[in-house]
């Protein structure tokens, strides 16, 4: 008995120096975000950036491929445009060309210098969009019960993050420079992009149609606005029974019905986004090395 508890343990010895190797991450950012007012009347996160030594507050946005600035502030810090052949186009078909030639660039402890920033074609937008593309070189840790974003560096052990080791781990990938993760809506798994960037969940109206039998404008999914404002592309409401990822159980969850107007390119892609209104109560750890996200258990 003793001798098979020896070679027990010594079969153990090598994960323990193993797992004695691996440091947590490593620090590279902090800031405190805050919620900042839509000219919708909605609420998203923010984190605090400066442009040009002006202090402002850029949408945090893993929907966005890339950060952008809105034409209003880059026109009131006087930033010069430079004007291109490529346009970024939003979710309801408008466009806007052009890059914002900053001369510093600073978040947190960080800086940088002749940033190129596209201009926002959303005009809702009030001053810009963090994306991904400045999130993706790190391990993003969103602490939305906290208010706290982090960034860490990559170069640590797999399944080593800042959260608890109770956390659930769920793969991802990145698909045409969105966060896309499969959820199960109503007990059918379909695939969703993870949008900080977006108040509301929303579900393709096609993907309604033919996923769920939806009717649009039907009592149990009445007409609730317009997307973004446009008057010929209407929204609607339905609830569902459930929505989930990762052990993460919504209930009766209240889901917008989209149409995708002329965004031909948006078909075949993910059926759904994942918004704010069910990931606000969530720690996010985003591990892009690993293409996991991490969930902390819900507080309470």
């Amino acid at each position: 008995m003793r001798c098979v508890t020896i070679l027990a343990l010594l079969a153990l010895l090598p994960a323990a120096a193993h797992a004695a190797d691996c440091a947590p991450p490593a620090l590279e950012n902090q800031v405190q975000m805050t919620a900042i007012a839509m000219r919708d009347g909605s609420q998203i996160d923010a984190v605090p950036v400066s442009i040009n030594g002006h202090d402002t507050q850029f949408l945090l946005d893993t929907g966005g491929i890339v950060s952008q600035i809105s034409a209003a502030l880059a026109g009131q810090l006087k930033i010069p445009i430079n004007r291109t052949g490529v346009a970024l186009i939003d979710i309801t078909g408008r466009q806007a060309a052009g890059l914002a030639m900053i001369h510093e660039f600073r978040i947190g402890t960080q800086a940088r210098a002749d940033v190129p920033l596209p201009i926002s074609p959303d005009p809702l937008v009030p001053t810009g969009l963090f994306s991904l593309d400045n999130l993706a070189p790190y391990d993003a840790d969103m602490d939305f019960p906290g208010n706290l974003l982090t960034l860490f560096s990559q170069d640590h052990c797999a399944g080593v993050t800042a959260l608890p080791t109770s956390a659930t781990a769920i793969p991802f990938s990145l698909v045409n420079g969105h966060i896309v993760l499969t959820v199960t809506l109503d007990g059918k798994d379909i695939s969703a992009i993870l949008d900080t960037g977006s108040t509301e969940t929303n579900l393709r109206a096609d993907a309604a149609h033919s996923e769920f039998a939806l009717v649009l404008g039907a009592p149990d999914t009445p007409e609730n606005g317009r997307l973004e404002g446009v008057a010929d592309l209407p929204t609607y409401d339905h609830v569902f029974k459930s929505l989930g990822f990762g052990g993460i159980q919504f209930e009766n969850p209240s889901v917008t019905i989209i149409p995708i107007g002329n965004r031909a390119d948006l078909l075949g892609g993910p059926e759904l986004i994942l918004g704010m209104n069910m990931l606000r109560t969530l720690h996010l750890y985003l591990a892009f090395g690993e293409r996991k996200i991490y969930i902390a258990p819900a507080p309470p």
